[in-house]
């Protein structure tokens, strides 16, 4: 993906932070599904891109290891420098692919996929991803998912319209809010919540529950079962 080149890498964390208010809570909760698991176990995390999820909780949950996959080489190269910085390199396992490409007989006690499936437009793609990471987590195991997304009952043109306008005020340079708004209509269309939780469902996780909400982001956490 074009966008994600060797300015957005070094800019990442800057530009996410200005386009999702309350970032951090969405990290939050991740680490809160880690928290609360009673194994110290190994998880796969879905395009990690420069490691804003999987570098804090890897500092964080010493014991866990983890798969880790990212396709755009700029972004994956940074996520690396990082990851050896930090000297997380025992524990992580960076691998050069998306999920459709990486083929793996291992299961996961928890798999991540955050702002990736997203990328997705076609609906029976988007659920092969989500089958695939079904068929990639434990019994028991949890998924913790991030899309962007319209939230049941509010005004689609608003919504961008805001997360525009904060977007801008955050710092966020007006060309690149503006080619975001772009994609948004054509090749990165938010979905409506209610067909991601079917997504969810269609795929075998039970009881999604949304855990995180800021105008055109959301999160999800289900799990698999036993």
């Amino acid at each position: 993906m074009q966008i994600y080149d060797e300015e957005w890498a070094e800019n990442y964390e800057r530009l996410a932070e200005a386009g999702m208010p309350g970032r951090e809570g969405l990290y939050r909760l991740c680490k809160t599904i880690f928290s609360r698991s009673k194994i110290q176990g190994k998880s796969l995390v879905v395009g990690c891109g420069t490691g804003a999820d999987l570098l804090p909780i890897a500092e964080a949950f010493t014991e866990w290891k983890f798969d880790a996959l990212e396709p755009a080489d700029a972004m994956r190269t940074y996520c690396q420098s990082q990851i050896n910085k930090k000297k997380l390199s025992g524990r992580i396992n960076l691998h050069a692919c998306d999920l459709e490409a990486f083929d793996s007989n291992e299961t996961y006690d928890i798999v991540t996929s955050i702002l990736v499936s997203q990328h997705i437009e076609n609906s029976v793609e988007a659920q092969r991803f989500f089958s695939k990471l079904y068929s990639l987590i434990k019994p028991n195991g949890w998924l913790y998912t991030a899309d962007i997304h319209f939230p049941m009952n509010q005004p689609e043109s608003e919504i961008l319209d805001l997360w525009a306008y904060q977007a801008k005020y955050a710092g966020t340079p007006e060309e690149r809010v503006e080619n975001l708004l772009v994609r948004f209509s054509t090749d990165l269309k938010p979905r409506q919540e209610e067909k991601i939780v079917q997504l969810l469902h269609t795929a075998g996780l039970k009881s999604p529950v949304k855990v995180f909400s800021s105008l055109i982001y959301g999160a999800w956490c289900a799990q698999r079962g036993a």
